[in-house]
């Protein structure tokens, strides 16, 4: 089956899936655009169908919880996709509730409208994580997502909005972890809003397991002098890629982007993350013409 094929059955699918108005939007933007292939230019070193299965598929296994080495006291845990309370810990003053996609508009959402995978996870997802930091709140500790995944032949479809209140301080780590003898599909998209005067730090660290496809979406929405800082560390799944936009609620302000990035991987991948990442600096400089400043750390080995 070839990836146009594969775009078609992916619709049918979905539409048994999608009842809510945000998965049909969702889903309506994927029908006009399907799976990516290697004639886009995004896409040009990228194949998909030696890791997608031919058929969407949520994972409907039952999730098994692993010791995980976490930042700090506080964690909130995904198991193959679906929130696992009873495992999840985290201080008094965060608001963590779990939100129907009945319940959650559009304008909650603020994925990029270009962003394929991220219209499947909208699709696909039918429970949203929405986390808030309330007004001047500084957590006093790190608070660790952890995704952990132990299924075969599906996807896992994780939704987590988080909200930043005005003048709030925060720090996530999400960690991917999954099994090396696993074949599976993890689709996840994280949306930040930092409201003005509040400081938000993210650093996402994916080892998946060497058979898995791993798509993850960051999302954020500044306003008036806030912060946010991301980093990512991957160096597992077979196929991985990794988006990060970030828009300025208020045109007048000044966009202050700081990505690091810690790679490990092999072949050609190295080449095609490089370049995304450096097609999305000309793409900011040119939408915003404010200061961006980019941290690149690529670290790279032979596979042993």
């Amino acid at each position: 089956m070839n990836i146009e094929e594969t775009s078609k059955q992916y619709i049918a699918d979905l539409q048994n899936v999608a009842s809510s108005t945000l998965q049909i939007e969702a889903l309506e933007l994927f029908k006009k655009r399907g799976l990516p292939t290697t004639k886009q230019e995004d896409w040009l070193y990228t194949k998909l169908t030696d890791v997608l299965p031919e058929k969407f598929e949520i994972c409907k296994q039952p999730g098994q919880l692993e010791n995980v080495k976490v930042a700090g006291k506080y964690q909130l845990v995904f198991l193959n996709g679906v929130l696992n309370l009873e495992e999840s810990f985290f201080p008094e003053d965060l608001i963590v509730e779990i939100a129907s996609a009945n319940d959650t508009s559009a304008d909650d959402c603020i994925d990029d409208s270009k962003d394929i995978f991220a219209m499947l996870n909208g699709a696909a997802t039918t429970k949203i994580l929405n986390i808030t930091v309330p007004k001047n709140v500084i957590l006093d500790d790190i608070i660790s997502i952890v995704h952990l995944s132990n299924f075969e032949n599906s996807f896992a479809t994780p939704r987590v909005h988080i909200t930043c209140e005005n003048f709030s301080n925060s720090n996530f780590v999400e960690i991917f972890k999954g099994h090396d003898d696993l074949k599976y599909n993890n689709l996840s998209v994280t949306n930040f809003k930092v409201q003005d005067g509040a400081i938000a730090t993210h650093t996402k660290v994916q080892i998946e397991g060497n058979q898995a496809f791993h798509f993850s979406s960051v999302n954020a929405e500044l306003a008036k002098d806030s912060s946010f800082k991301s980093f990512t560390f991957t160096t597992g799944a077979k196929k991985s890629r990794n988006i990060l936009m970030c828009e300025l609620k208020e045109q007048e302000q000044q966009l202050r982007l700081m990505v690091s990035t810690l790679l490990e991987v092999h072949n050609t991948q190295t080449i095609f993350l490089l370049l995304n990442i450096l097609r999305h600096i000309l793409k900011a400089l040119s939408f915003s013409k404010e200061f961006l400043m980019i941290h690149l750390v690529e670290y790279s080995r032979e596979k042993s």
